[in-house]
């Protein structure tokens, strides 16, 4: 992904925020998973 960034884009700062919001999708995406597979423990199918 970071090679798409503009150069002027990769600051300290940015790349900062960009693990950070990496660390975000990832525990979005833990919680959708999770959510998922509850669906699927309870659902009728």
């Amino acid at each position: 992904m970071r090679f798409l960034l503009p150069i002027h884009f990769r600051t300290e700062g940015y790349s900062l925020y960009m693990s950070n919001g990496w660390e975000e999708l990832k525990k979005q995406a833990q919680n959708v998973e999770s959510l998922r597979l509850k669906k699927l423990k309870s659902g009728p199918t």
